[in-house]
């Protein structure tokens, strides 16, 4: 047996730009391909719709941030849109990755995804305090909620995705996550 070496994310941090993006699922490095043209569509329209909603509301949303939720092993996530309730969001300003887990992350399916990285992503998600973990496929042409307490719900065009007690007033139809 072989054991593969574990990164950390002071290591990941340090990783010259080489045109990837990188994330960390407990230590083992997760190598993906720039964002294609739909893929950043999808996500402009995610993270507007998330930052027209802060600035409504309070709180914090943007995209493609790192968040650091789980040490050694280290897990450092960068959901592709996020929203933070105001209460959660760090008083202060720095750099580097979040030490927080955002209440909701959305990710874009991409097919270069590995059969179970889904799964792993959202138990690292939930175990961190993110309520509510979002998933958009572009071929399906659905979105998957899946919620902390264990419930998945996949919305289809006709749906309209809510932001329940997570977000208060937040009502998105899902034909929009496709504009």
């Amino acid at each position: 047996m072989v054991a593969t070496r574990l990164m950390t994310a002071k290591e990941l941090a340090q990783l010259p730009d080489d045109g990837y993006r990188y994330e960390l699922l407990q230590g083992e490095l997760i190598k993906m391909a720039p964002p294609d043209r739909l893929h950043a569509k999808r996500q402009g329209r995610l993270v507007y719709e998330f930052v027209a909603y802060a600035d409504r509301y309070g709180g914090e949303a943007g995209g493609e941030a790192g968040f650091h939720l789980e040490i050694d092993p280290d897990t450092v996530l960068a959901p592709d849109a996020t929203y933070t309730r105001p209460e959660r969001v760090p008083k202060s300003e720095e750099r580097g990755f979040g030490r927080y887990a955002p209440d909701v992350a959305a990710e874009i399916d991409s097919p270069s995804n590995r059969p179970g990285e889904r799964r792993r992503k959202v138990k690292a998600y939930h175990q961190a305090g993110t309520r509510i973990v979002l998933f958009v496929n572009d071929e399906k042409r659905t979105v998957t909620v899946e919620h902390a307490d264990g419930r998945t719900e996949v919305l289809h065009e006709g749906d309209v995705f809510d932001g329940g007690d997570v977000m208060p007033g937040f009502r998105l139809p899902v034909s929009e996550f496709f504009r």
